[in-house]
């Protein structure tokens, strides 16, 4: 019996030993497992933060980039209440897209109006106020009176300015509240967190959960109040203000309470927001307490439950960033337009594997004017068939990504740039069948190339392409360019020219030069056509090749246009009331001009603003542009009605469309140089007759353009050809200079 109890302490004592052991074992996992969890709960926590800064960013910046390209548009109509509500309620066409609930124009004076037909004075809102100082505004979170459904609405504001820069009036557009709560993941917080969108003072923008943090900002508030935390309020607000990055304060209240905090930057808006995410100290502590309840229960089931506890939880946190990863990367890595790659797509693919040749910068010329034309909805619509037409020229190892709008990046896998001009070709040539297809204006891409070596910086290689690019979009016989030096000059004077236009038009550096029109028979001067010539600082004519291609593809010839319009109109002005010899002017319009529906009207209006004769300002319209634009006998017919004289320039340089010439209320036609240079030859001069002999019978006057001889004059006086335009009379000369022509008679 003493033996058997013995035993029986001995085999006590070994399986206390024993138990001892497993406990400690227990124990120090224990310890480590809520570490471990700990630190997985706050690199969560972060997941959830950059998440939510992502997904805020874009979206956000979405509606800034609406707000402020409408604030663009809305330049050219504001001074018309009608033409202001006329363009607000076009705005109701993209309201499914962007899910807004109105977009508005305020006026200097506060009288407000929007595209849901709503008129008042809305001068008293801060985020009107704000953008009158030039600031693009984001609300925080606002009650509506207007929308029942949906009362919490926040709103982002943005200036208009006019061509000269100054703010007259403030566009706005109101969004559901609910679209920024929605857009933002709480993570596995989703019980226990708040997350937010707040402004340096910690005003809440938009919270999915929004009362711990709103009482969290209250209480501060009233702490500070009551000066019994003055000093954590505004080291809260100090830190939101001065945080470069992410960043975290401990609140000791509650029970206490972690505050998670990142800034969102985006271009026009003065100070950051801040994305927020609040976890209080006892949520942490109880996702994380679950794993010790059953440490000091049965061994083995305690081992085995409390294993099973932690796989299935980091199980859970991989399943959660697995899901978040993926929607961040369709965020990034999947155009909402082409629903294919995007650029960040392509950089990534591109930098893990070894390959070279070229990187291509693709972009479609005069895209906006077909956006323009087609309206955004449907212009997006062919942004994804024209991606889908482009990757099927593509080679096996060829990517490609869609950067923004109409401009794509391409990788091609090349030695030489012959390989990839072939396959760039194919690309242009199955665009232009897709315009055909489509009846649509001539779709084609122009394209930089920069060579690419596995290693070399993806983004400097892009730019290098784009510049090379900018020097093709003005070279209509020449579809690619190859990046060398010489291009980044090109490129830096193309940009200071665009940054100085605005001023350089102010200071009257652009002057209207004028090149005579002779009458043949009687060599007296009966007309001029009007030609803009650049000076720059140092007094140096710039050549019109240098500025008129680039302002053609910026939309910036819309203003010159007019400017050289509005200046031959005062031109006529002063001499008819100084009672001088006056002669017809004409204008040239441009074809970007062409595509603006109230080119028109604006011309009309600059016309009888002047007070002077439409007879005084004949208007020139290239063969070309005449036959690309689809609506050009509605225009010219308007143009008509308004009493303006039309002439077809640069006929036979083109098209030569004799059916232009019966359809269109042309009176007069100007044969291009390249006709005119043909006169001595038998062809040459059998063409020159007959177009002239053509012209006639259909009641219209000509004019020769580029004569440089005799030999041509007698030609075209044998024809009855009367006015001239050439060197063999008069260059291009400043205005002084006609002026003295005119008074020698």
């Amino acid at each position: 019996m003493l033996l058997n109890y013995k035993a029986i302490i001995r085999r006590a004592l070994v399986l206390l030993v024993l138990l001892g052991c497993v406990l400690s074992i227990l124990q120090h996992a224990n310890d480590s497992i809520r570490k471990h969890s700990h630190d997985e709960v706050q690199r969560n926590i972060h997941s959830v933060l950059e998440q939510n800064t992502e997904t805020l960013t874009v979206l956000i910046d979405k509606h800034k980039t609406l707000v402020e390209s409408t604030a663009n548009k809305l330049a050219y109509v504001y001074t018309s209440p009608k033409f202001v509500q006329e363009f607000i309620s076009r705005q109701e066409v993209v309201k499914g897209i962007y899910k807004y609930h109105r977009i508005g124009f305020i006026y200097p004076n506060g009288e407000a109006l929007s595209s849901d037909g709503y008129f008042g004075n809305l001068g008293f809102r801060e985020y009107f106020q704000k953008s009158m100082q030039g600031q693009v505004f984001i609300t925080s979170v606002t009650r509506s009176v207007l929308d029942k459904q949906h009362p919490l609405v926040n709103i982002i504001s943005a200036p208009v300015r006019n061509h000269e820069g100054q703010i007259v009036g403030v566009i706005f557009e109101t969004i559901p509240n609910s679209i920024l709560v929605d857009s933002m993941s709480r993570g596995v917080f989703a019980e226990y967190g708040s997350n937010a969108l707040i402004n340096n003072n910690g005003d809440i923008i938009a919270a999915n959960s929004s009362s711990n943090l709103t009482t969290l900002h209250n209480d501060l508030l009233h702490y500070a109040t009551l000066d019994h935390d003055q000093k954590n309020l505004s080291v809260w607000q100090q830190r939101l203000k001065n945080s470069p990055s992410s960043n975290v304060m401990y609140f000791d209240r509650d029970g206490g309470q972690y505050l998670h905090f990142a800034p969102i930057y985006l271009d026009g808006i003065r100070e950051p927001l801040h994305v927020a995410v609040l976890v209080s100290k006892a949520s942490i502590e109880a996702q994380i307490s679950h794993f010790n309840n059953y440490i000091y229960n049965i061994f083995a089931a305690l081992f085995a439950a409390a294993l099973i506890g932690v796989l299935y939880y980091f199980f859970d946190i991989s399943l959660q960033e697995s899901k978040n990863r993926k929607e961040l990367e369709k965020i990034a890595y999947v155009s909402p337009l082409t629903k294919g790659p995007t650029y960040a797509y392509l950089k990534k693919k591109l930098a893990k594997v070894k390959r070279s040749g070229y990187m291509v910068y693709m972009d479609m010329r005069d895209f906006e004017i077909i956006r323009s034309t087609l309206g955004n909805e449907r212009a997006e619509g062919l942004l994804k068939d024209i991606w889908t037409t482009a990757m099927q020229e593509l080679g096996p190892h060829d990517m490609g990504g869609h950067i923004v709008n109409d401009f794509f990046a391409l990788f091609l896998e090349a030695k030489d740039v012959a390989s990839v001009e072939s396959r760039l070709r194919k690309i242009n040539e199955k665009l232009l069948m897709l315009s055909t297809a489509k009846d649509l204006p001539n779709l084609e891409a122009a394209f930089g190339l920069a060579p690419y070596s596995h290693g070399d910086d993806i983004d400097i290689a892009l730019s290098k392409a784009d510049i090379a690019k900018q020097s093709v979009l003005s070279q209509r016989d020449n579809f690619y360019a190859v990046y060398g030096e010489a291009y980044t000059q090109a490129y830096v004077e193309q940009v200071e020219l665009e940054k100085a236009f605005p001023q350089a038009l102010q200071d009257k550096r652009y002057e209207v030069w004028l090149q005579p029109k002779f009458d043949c028979f009687t060599n007296s001067i009966v007309g001029a056509e009007a030609l803009i010539r650049l000076r720059n600082d140092e007094g140096q004519l710039v050549p019109p090749f240098k500025f008129i291609p680039l302002f053609e593809k910026n939309g910036l010839i819309r203003q010159l246009d007019e400017y050289v319009f509005r200046t031959v109109c005062e031109i006529q002005k002063q001499r008819l009331a100084a009672q001088e010899k006056v002669v017809p002017i004409s204008v040239n319009l441009s074809r970007v001009s062409l595509y603006y529906r109230n080119v028109v009207n604006r011309y009309a209006a600059i016309m009888q603003e002047i007070g002077v004769s439409s007879e005084l300002v004949p208007l020139e319209i290239t063969e070309s542009a005449a036959v690309d634009n689809k609506d050009i006998l509605r225009l010219t017919q308007d143009f008509s009605i308004h009493g303006f004289k039309l002439h077809m320039d640069d006929f036979g340089s083109g098209y030569s469309s004799l059916a232009s010439l019966n359809e269109l209320p042309f009176e007069t036609l100007k044969l291009d140089k390249s006709i005119i240079d043909f006169i001595g030859t038998d062809h040459g001069n059998a063409m020159v007759k007959h177009t002239i002999q053509l012209a006639h019978e259909l009641g219209m006057s000509v004019i020769a353009e580029g004569v440089e001889t005799q030999e041509q004059i007698d030609y075209l006086k044998t024809l009855n050809c009367h006015c001239i335009q050439g060197y063999y009379y008069s260059k291009p000369v400043e205005y002084k200079e006609f002026e003295h022509m005119l008074q020698q008679g």
